[in-house]
């Protein structure tokens, strides 16, 4: 534990509304950090941890072109108070990638129909982003928490000698994006309306170049699948297929209710639908088995099969609408399973002519309209070593397909 002289009561109530949740988001520092004083410039150094290292945000503050982080007992200390480390990476690019976007603004006020508070006034916000337009997998990937997720379709994937290959993706705006970009205190703090935010990219395309696993994804990228890309700093740092009410954008391809395999390692296979295509099935073996919210193994292995006895079917079998499939710059596969705690779904915004032209206002449409479809069924599987998830629970997930969670650089 550090003991460490820095925040004063008063400013930690100063910083407060200004702070963001990183829902215990792990980022990399393979420079280390420098631990700080205050969230400023001009901060006194308190110490500086060589990387690399790993740990786990908890909240962090946006102060001119640097980001500040928190640990769950460094904001517990701001918030009583007590003395506190700031943390700061060093080397970052942040200010390069500020100077290319444009800032949230606000462009009008509306009234909505919420399902719990009824008629609401809302206001709505609109942002430019500026996106790496050429992008090398794995190249400079690192973990990182996410500043915007963007809809994407897969345009075209080639494969180039024996392992390489080159990826186009049509970039979409995202109508439901991340509202804690918008500037200024949360609006449980300043009492404003519930607040909206559209992030539209200066790009209409981005290209990912991997220079190794093309046979595994080849199967995956498929052309008309449409990808949640979470960038972080204008980058593309990981590709999300599938969808659950707590990570927008909901315009992405959606998955059925896969069939699996067992053995040394789980396999996966998934109906999705496609954008102005027919459905297609991709087979998966992952690198990696998680949950939606958190990762324990053994409620995992509960997932699937005929609802209990006080269950509730129809949330049951909603559930296995959820699944996803995460492909991270650093070239891992991840399947995720519905493991996931209650919460609530955000509200929907109405697509707006952005005057793209009338082939990307047609294609708009078209997303829109496949985020409100379902993935077909898989037919019954004609191979007994695959079993169905709606009929049999996936069981004990393989130790190599496991997370741990990273030491704290504490």
């Amino acid at each position: 534990m550090l003991f460490l002289l820095g925040a004063t009561f008063a400013r930690s109530q100063s910083w407060a509304p200004l702070l963001r949740d990183a829902y215990q988001v792990e980022v990399d520092a393979p420079a280390g950090v420098t631990l700080l004083t205050d969230p400023s410039p001009d901060a006194k150094v308190i110490e500086i941890v060589p990387g690399p290292l790993t740990f786990k945000v908890c909240r962090y503050l946006d102060f001119g072109a640097e980001r500040y982080y928190l640990t769950t007992d460094e904001f517990e200390a701001v918030m009583t108070g007590r003395p506190a480390a700031w943390i700061r990476l060093p080397h970052s690019k942040r200010g390069e990638f500020i100077a290319g976007t444009t800032p949230a603004k606000l462009m009008k006020r509306e009234t909505r129909d919420f399902f719990k508070e009824g008629p609401q006034t809302a206001e709505v916000y609109e942002e430019t982003v500026n996106l790496v337009p050429r992008i090398e997998w794995p190249g400079e990937f690192r973990r990182s928490e996410v500043d915007f997720r963007l809809p994407v379709k897969v345009t075209s994937f080639r494969t180039e000698g024996s392992d390489a290959w080159e990826m186009e993706l049509a970039v979409f705006p995202a109508f439901e994006s991340n509202e804690d970009r918008i500037p200024g205190p949360a609006p449980e703090f300043s009492g404003d309306p519930y607040r909206a935010l559209i992030t539209r990219p200066v790009q209409r395309g981005v290209t990912i170049h991997g220079t190794r696993g093309a046979q595994k994804l080849a199967g995956l990228f498929l052309p008309g699948t449409v990808w949640s890309a979470e960038c972080f700093e204008g980058r593309i740092q990981s590709l999300r297929i599938g969808w659950h009410d707590i990570q927008p954008p909901r315009e992405v391809s959606r998955l059925s209710a896969p069939h699996f395999r067992r053995g040394e390692t789980m396999s996966f296979r998934f109906r999705l639908n496609r954008l102005s295509a027919e459905p297609a099935e991709i087979e998966v073996t992952p690198d990696r088995i998680i949950g939606v919210d958190w990762t324990n193994y053994d409620a995992i292995a509960k997932v699937g099969g005929e609802p209990g006895e006080y269950s509730d079917a129809q949330q049951e079998r909603y559930l296995q609408t959820i699944w996803n499939v995460k492909v991270t710059a650093d070239l891992l596969v991840a399947v995720v399973t519905p493991v996931i705690e209650g919460r609530g779904a955000a509200g929907s915004l109405e697509l707006e002519s952005l005057g793209l032209g009338p082939s990307f206002e047609e294609e708009l449409k078209a997303l829109s309209a496949m985020a409100k479809a379902t993935a077909p069924p898989l037919d019954p599987p004609a191979d007994p070593s695959w079993l169905s998830v709606i009929d049999h629970e996936l069981g004990v997930i393989p130790m190599e397909q496991r997370i741990t969670e990273p030491a704290d650089f504490r």
